[in-house]
C-alpha cells in the first residue's frame, strides 16, 4: 500500500463512509485488525464506544446525506476526494490518536475481501 511507510495512520472510505483500506499505523494506533475492521462503517470504526455522536466529524459525515454534490456530479478529481483528519478512539472513550481520512466518493459499497489488509 502506497501509503504503508507513512508514520501516522491513514484510512481509505468509501462514499457511504466504510473501511477500504488502513495503514499499518493506523492499526498499531486502534485495537483493531484488518480483518474486524474490513468494510465496516467509520462511525464504529473511530467510536467503538458508539458515542459518535458527540463527534462533530461523525455527527456530520452520518447526516450529511448523499455525497455527490448539489447541482450534479463534476469530473474535477477535486470533487471525487474528500480529505479530513479524524480522533481514533479505545473503547472506553478515550482518545488514543488521530487519522487522515481520505473519503473516494467514487466508490460505493464495492466488494474488496482485501478491504482493509494492511501490505
Amino acid at each position: 500500500m502506497p501509503f504503508d511507510p507513512m508514520t501516522g495512520p491513514v484510512l481509505i472510505v468509501d462514499r457511504d463512509n466504510r473501511l477500504l483500506r488502513a495503514n499499518h499505523a493506523f492499526y498499531q494506533t486502534s485495537d483493531l485488525d484488518p480483518a474486524s475492521a474490513a468494510s465496516r462503517p467509520l462511525v464504529e470504526i473511530m467510536h467503538p464506544d458508539g458515542h459518535w455522536e458527540s463527534c462533530e466529524i461523525c455527527y456530520a459525515g452520518v447526516n450529511s446525506g448523499s455525497a455527490i454534490q448539489q447541482g450534479g456530479v463534476s469530473n474535477s478529481a477535486l470533487d471525487q476526494i474528500q480529505v479530513r483528519a479524524h480522533g481514533i478512539h479505545s473503547a472506553q472513550g478515550e482518545s488514543v490518536g488521530a487519522a487522515l481520512v481520505i473519503r473516494d466518493l467514487t466508490v460505493v459499497n464495492r466488494p474488496q475481501p482485501e478491504a482493509a489488509r494492511s501490505n
